[in-house]
């Protein structure tokens, strides 16, 4: 079967659920089941360049991008890549129930928290790059039950960014490049005081 994912084919697509929590970082909750084979043309909704996380929390499926490679999701994995306007298709298994969350981060939201690291990682022009496919950590694995909870109860905005910059930043961290080395304020302070000349007083020196 083939279907356009704007839109649900039968009970191919059951749903997706968006949340926005701040400017440029958004979450996405994403079910599918398949009775048969389907393959979805796509595009991704997201304006400009950014990254997606995604996290496999059931089922399997892939997206193969035009002119570019394939990506795999899968239960218990975490996949993450950039991205700037790819265009692709998705597939998902005969059969398959797929339930995925993703984190958006656009580049604007990157610059604010990371500065100019993340340019290292984004594409220099249209389509998508892979950066990970790995087992989900056992950390993120307890940061993505409290905010699937977060998100079915509609708990306070805080909460949900909590756990939302959590996995985020536990992806990042290890995959874009280690910031530029600063020295340290006090390390210099002392460097510069072993530098100078040492003065000597006499026990019995008294002060005018």
């Amino acid at each position: 079967m083939r279907s356009d994912a704007s839109r649900p084919i039968g009970d191919s697509l059951q749903g997706s659920q968006c949340c926005v929590l701040d400017d440029g970082l958004s979450v996405v909750l994403t079910r599918y089941r398949a009775k048969q084979a389907l393959v979805e043309e796509s595009r991704t909704p997201h304006t400009g360049a950014g990254v997606i996380v995604t996290f496999g929390l059931q089922g399997h499926s892939d997206y193969r991008e035009r002119w570019g490679p394939r990506i795999d999701f899968g239960h218990g994995h975490t996949t993450v890549t950039t991205f700037d306007h790819s265009q692709g298709e998705r597939h998902i298994p005969e059969g398959e129930t797929v339930l995925q969350l993703r984190l958006v981060a656009s580049t604007g939201w990157l610059a604010r928290y990371l500065g100019e690291r993340y340019q290292a990682a984004l594409p220099a022009s249209g389509g998508i790059r892979p950066l990970a496919f790995q087992p989900t950590s056992p950390v993120s694995r307890a940061h993505l039950q409290a905010l699937q909870v977060c998100l079915q109860t509609g708990s306070a905005r805080l909460q949900q960014h909590i756990h939302a910059l959590s996995l985020l930043g536990e992806q990042l961290e290890t995959l874009l490049p280690e910031p530029s080395p600063t020295r340290n304020i006090a390390s210099a302070d002392a460097a510069s005081a072993s530098s100078r000349p040492v003065r000597y007083f006499s026990a019995n020196w008294i002060a005018p």
